[in-house]
């Protein structure tokens, strides 16, 4: 497990890889997410810098992925999108919100009683 954890990026930096990657654009990822664009693109320099590879090539203030960023682009998207599904699925239906008190039931009877 510990290899495992040593061998993730920066999880800080998954975010902003993926909505940038998605718009392919800093500036439209920095407004998505209410970031600068300088923070998508530090992330980014950073997430670049710790799997050794470009994810996007910068042209005249426009970006585009790489082969390598097209495919990390990919996992990303599904782990991510695993991980919403996971969490909205422990959130349970947003129609079915419910109160659950806990207390001796002669508060519970005065407390229900009309």
């Amino acid at each position: 497990m510990d290899n495992f954890i040593k061998s993730l990026p920066p999880l800080a930096t998954l975010r902003p890889f993926e909505a940038a990657a998605r718009l392919e654009s800093f500036s439209r990822a920095a407004d998505e997410l209410h970031l600068t664009q300088a923070a998508i693109s530090r992330q980014i320099r950073a997430l670049e810098e710790d799997l050794g590879v470009m994810l996007f090539e910068r042209r005249h203030r426009r970006v585009f992925l790489t082969r390598e960023g097209r495919e990390f682009g990919r996992t990303v998207s599904l782990a991510l999108e695993s991980i919403a599904t996971g969490a909205q699925g422990l959130r349970g239906d947003p129609g079915d919100k419910r109160v659950v008190l806990f207390c001796q039931l002669c508060e519970a009877f005065y407390w229900l009683m009309p």
